[in-house]
This record gives C-alpha cells, structure tokens and sequence, in this order.
C-alpha cells in the first residue's frame, strides 16, 4: 500500500476510534462533565488531526491527492459509525 494512502487511512482511524472512546468517556457522566468531556475532547482531537495533516504534508513530503483522499474517506465512514454508535448507545451499559 502507498505509504501517503496509509497515513490518511491512520489518520482517518485514529480519529474515529478517538472519537468513540470519547464517546464512552463522556457517557460515563452527567451535566456539565459531560459537555465538557465531548467538547473537548472533539476540540483535542481536531487539533491533533490538524497538526498531524500540516507536519505530514509540510515536513515528510506527502503527495496531498492521494493522501486527503485516503483521509477524507475514512474520516466520513469513521465518522458515520461514531454516529451511529452514539444513537444506538454502542458500548454503553444497558444499551445497544
């Protein structure tokens, strides 16, 4: 597999798995804690993806076409499972 898809395919599942572990981070408690756990955590991982995209394409010389294709199309399936996880209640005690 080429080395750029790789990274984007990572990437992409990275931010899916982090997402759901999130998810099940922030089920755990209520109010306020909640909030503050799925917003930030969303916050964090948008920066690590961020950082992550720039230092792949500004320092190792990622070719960018197939390396955001990669990242964009993982990134949507990832994201649609962490969607439907959280309206099917996946993971969470006495749900799914």
């Amino acid at each position: 597999m080429d080395v750029n898809i790789a990274f984007g395919v990572g990437l992409g599942l990275f931010y899916g798995v982090a997402g759901y572990l999130n998810f099940l981070w922030a089920m755990r408690r209520s109010g306020a804690s909640f909030m503050v756990i799925a917003l930030g955590g969303m916050l964090l991982r948008m920066t690590i993806a961020f950082l992550l995209v720039a230092l792949g394409v500004l320092l190792l010389d990622v070719q960018e076409n197939p390396f955001f294709l990669a990242f964009v199309s993982t990134f949507v399936v990832a994201l649609a499972l962490e969607i439907t996880a959280m309206h099917k209640g996946w993971g969470v005690k006495g749900e799914g």
